[in-house]
């Protein structure tokens, strides 16, 4: 059986953060070469949502803590 609620792929490059300094420089990275962008955290979900193809994804698990904003 295959679940749908996963989703897989192969980002060409993982990002480890430790500030909001470094956060903002991966996100600037991202743009500037328009590439697909995922955020990790804890990695323990089962959904996939920090995967993709070809892009960047960035390693939140070096921060100290972590801010949520929602706009």
């Amino acid at each position: 059986m295959r679940h749908t609620c996963t989703r897989l792929g192969s980002p060409d490059g993982v990002r480890a953060v430790r500030d909001e300094r470094e956060i903002a420089a991966a996100l600037a990275y991202a743009r500037r070469e328009n590439v697909p962008l995922g955020a990790r955290s804890g990695g323990h979900g089962i959904s996939g949502r920090s995967a993709n193809d070809a892009g960047l994804a960035i390693a939140l698990s070096r921060l100290a803590s972590q801010t949520v904003l929602v706009l």
